[in-house]
């Protein structure tokens, strides 16, 4: 085996069978050196490092710019937050979707119901807190771009009968994103 693995041997069978008294024809040659020639070709460009550094340095770059072009967060999350939440959500499937960082109010109608109601405040600004024990949304907060976005859970028993999610669209509208069992989806413009 190390025979044939020896390079004076391997060249002379090579040239052999290249040789003018075989099978193999100078066609055949010449298509054979021109193999050869085209793949030295594409090997250089692939061994060079640089060349290849700068490819990959360019194809990331470009990943990273496309990652932050048109990204808006607020209409992204409020998107998002649309696929996720449905009616007839349970309460521990809200729990896994939206955590535990919610704040448990009131309704401000004042009419006893059994129904839970949850807020998600999902603040831009550090340090900003909106205190409020009703059901309010804070619209003045998301226009002045203190808060990104709110949902409002109404949670009946252990299911979703109603979601809403106020988000800031963009500099000049604010919408009022509402989902529920008795009128279904609705959608209310802020001017802002």
């Amino acid at each position: 085996m190390t025979d044939f693995l020896d390079k004076e041997k391997l060249k002379q069978h090579v040239d052999q069978y290249i040789s003018p008294h075989s099978l193999y024809t100078g066609i055949d040659q010449k298509r054979v050196l021109e193999r050869i020639q085209s793949s030295r070709g594409r090997k250089r460009y692939i061994k060079n490092p640089r060349i290849m550094l700068s490819v990959i340095v360019f194809f990331l770059a470009v990943m990273v710019v496309m990652s932050f072009v048109g990204n808006e967060e607020p209409s992204l999350g409020a998107k998002h937050w649309k696929e996720q939440l449905y009616l007839g959500m349970e309460k521990e499937d809200v729990l896994r979707v939206l955590g535990n960082q919610y704040v448990e109010v009131e309704s401000a109608d004042g009419v006893e119901r059994d129904v839970l109601l949850w807020r998600y405040d999902f603040v831009k600004e550090s340090g900003y807190v909106y205190e409020e024990e009703y059901d309010f949304l804070d619209i003045a907060g998301v226009v002045s771009g203190k808060m990104d976005y709110q949902i409002l859970i109404n949670l009946a028993g252990d299911e979703v009968v109603r979601y809403t999610i106020l988000y800031r669209y963009s500099e000049e509208k604010t919408i009022l994103y509402m989902n529920s069992v008795n009128h279904g989806e609705q959608e209310y413009p802020i001017e802002g």
